[in-house]
């Protein structure tokens, strides 16, 4: 997730493609971040447990597997320049659909 992170920052400063008015790498930079800070809490915490370190350890182990995983995906589609989300694209669908003219969204309307 580090690494993320400085390609994130390395990508916010240098590119300058944006999506929805933002910053196609401020999203991954921010999960980034968050996961970095989420990864040394819980390297410090695990520890310090006296009971169930096993299941704790795994615990982590798979909440980290998975967020890499996600937060992979987003940087996949932030390099892409595209949605990284379906809600991203539902919305941007709804707002489409608001602007298009009346006679673009019924084949009835004016009838």
């Amino acid at each position: 997730m580090a690494v993320l992170v400085v390609v994130a920052s390395v990508g916010l400063v240098a590119d300058g493609r944006a999506l929805m008015a933002q910053s196609i790498w401020s999203k991954p930079l921010k999960f980034g971040v968050s996961f970095v800070i989420y990864g040394a809490t819980l390297a410090w915490l695990l520890p310090k447990l006296r009971r169930a370190r096993r299941t704790m350890w795994t615990l982590g182990t798979v909440f980290a597997v998975m967020g890499v995983d996600d937060v992979g995906f987003i940087a996949v589609q932030a390099a892409r320049g595209t949605y990284r989300h379906w809600a991203t694209l539902a919305i941007a669908a709804a707002r489409r659909s608001e602007v298009a003219p009346a006679d673009a969204r019924s084949p009835t309307s004016g009838c």
